[in-house]
């Protein structure tokens, strides 16, 4: 018997039917199935975020802390409180760092706010830690240098495994770095007592992409202000970039208002380290390049730094462009001018922070001593005869060459003064007993010795040449050279 083609189609027809109802049916159990499980992992992500927040979590990461830091290292770390804001958010509350028997930290701060992936941490091997941003409210440095040379900062985060293959962290960056009200204060032991050597309080500083690691600490600042209390120092504003390694130090760009002073330049040392003893020895051997915009400096500033240096009242301009290679220093224009007076010189000077192999040849061009300041030098009121003629004298224009060291000058100088011209071609040496011997020629031209003796109702000119020998005892040195010595 064959089969009726109704009863055939109205089998495909409920067969088709079926598999719309089954394809149906898997599609609205999927979708349960998958709401089901986004569900699922909200909760878990909802409850890990609960869990990371807690109280619970911020006192175990607080103690996993301070017995990490304690197993690494010598110091000690305590904090009053850690909290961890999942996902990169961490604050510690008053944290302080303790050196080995000590009862005052060496480092502390009211409160540290971080961002940064603290996940991060739980990777093996991990050589850099990139902070987004790091700031410190009231943070106090406090420095101590013990009897034997050693400082407290570094017993406190010397490791207790120093010869282990593990590097550890190798490098920290942040992004952005923001002191608030911080202070700091260096200090030496000596005899079993504390001299303070140096304090600084109130730093406010903003710093942009900062990097330290072994032997490297660079950076940008972008703000900086602090009050140096112990020299009665204010630092109103500090700009500019810097980066320090073992093979270089430079500063880029810096701006600088403290007190009265201020100061734009840039400088590079290529073979300075900051990390290693002997600064002064490296400096020396190095190859450096130094541009000095504008330095400003006020005497009173200066005096507050080196209070036995004598100097005049007022501001001490200098400009100048150097280049250090292979132990000779080139300068370039270089510039000091006080008031009216100006020094212009530029040469070359061999062995400059060696004085037994000081070597120079420079050049003297546009030089003015003014009669103001000469006579600001005369500080014995007994000498109002020598003020006299000084101010007969006017200013002194000098120009010419100057060579030789520290105990023998070569010169060829000229000067142009209200009563007439000098020119000295010769030498001046240092004698075995500090006296000094000047020999060679000199010049007169359109010399008027009545002005210099205060003669106004005579008149006279000189035109000479000759040779001159003068010896100089160390007792019968100038009077003004004396007066300005004692002043």
């Amino acid at each position: 018997m064959g089969v009726q083609p109704l009863a055939l189609l109205s089998e495909l027809l409920n067969a088709i039917v079926c598999s719309k109802k089954t394809v149906q049916s898997f599609k609205h159990i999927s979708l349960k199935a998958l709401a089901g499980l986004l569900l699922s992992v909200l909760l878990v992500a909802l409850m890990a975020l609960v869990l990371l927040n807690s109280g619970s979590v911020d006192r175990a990461a607080r103690a996993l802390a301070m017995q990490l830091f304690q197993k690494e290292l010598h110091g000690r770390l305590e904090m009053d409180e850690l909290h961890l804001t999942f996902p990169n958010h961490v604050t510690l509350l008053h944290p302080r760092v303790y050196a080995p028997n000590e009862r005052e930290p060496v480092v502390e701060a009211a409160r540290m706010t971080a961002r940064f992936h603290f996940l991060a941490l739980l990777q093996p091997d991990i050589k850099k830690l990139a902070f987004q941003s790091f700031e410190a409210q009231r943070l106090k440095v406090r420095l101590v240098q013990n009897e034997q040379g050693s400082l407290n900062i570094e017993r406190a985060f010397a490791s207790r495994y120093p010869d282990t293959t593990k590097t550890g962290i190798e490098e920290y960056f942040c992004k952005q770095l923001s002191l608030k009200q911080a202070s700091f204060s260096y200090s030496f032991i000596k005899n079993g007592k504390e001299i303070p050597l140096a304090r600084a309080n109130n730093i406010n500083a903003q710093l942009r992409s900062f990097t330290a690691g072994k032997a490297l600490v660079k950076g940008e600042i972008q703000e900086f202000q602090s009050n140096i209390a112990s020299h009665a120092l204010v630092v109103q504003k500090m700009q500019g970039r810097f980066f320090f390694s073992d093979k270089r130090s430079e500063v880029l760009d810096l701006q600088t208002r403290i007190g009265n002073s201020h100061a734009i330049l840039s400088a590079s040392l290529a073979g300075v380290s900051l990390f290693t003893p002997s600064l002064l020895e490296q400096v020396a051997r190095s190859n450096a390049f130094v541009a000095i915009e504008e330095l400003d400096l006020h005497s009173d500033d200066v005096k507050r730094l080196f209070p036995s240096l004598p100097l005049l009242e007022g501001i001490y301009q200098v400009k100048a462009t150097a280049k250090q290679q292979n132990g000779t220093l080139e300068l370039r224009e270089a510039q000091l001018v006080y008031r009216k007076s100006k020094l212009a010189l530029q040469g070359t000077i061999q062995h400059p922070f060696e004085s037994n192999k000081l070597q120079y040849n420079l050049q003297c061009d546009s030089s003015k001593v003014s009669s103001e300041l000469l006579t600001a030098l005369i500080t014995n009121k007994e000498d109002q005869q020598l003020v006299t003629s000084l101010k007969s004298i006017g200013d002194i224009t000098l120009a010419g060459k100057l060579s030789g060291n520290l105990s023998a000058l070569q010169a060829d100088v000229q000067s142009r003064t209200n009563v007439g011209m000098v020119g000295f071609q010769g030498a001046i040496e240092r004698q075995p007993n500090n006296s000094f011997a000047a020999h060679g020629n000199v010049a007169l031209n359109a010399l008027k010795p009545h002005l210099i003796v205060g003669m106004a109702d005579v008149k006279s000119q000189l035109n000479a040449t000759g040779t001159m020998e003068l010896l100089v005892e160390p007792n019968a040195l100038p009077c003004l050279l004396y007066t300005s010595r004692r002043g």
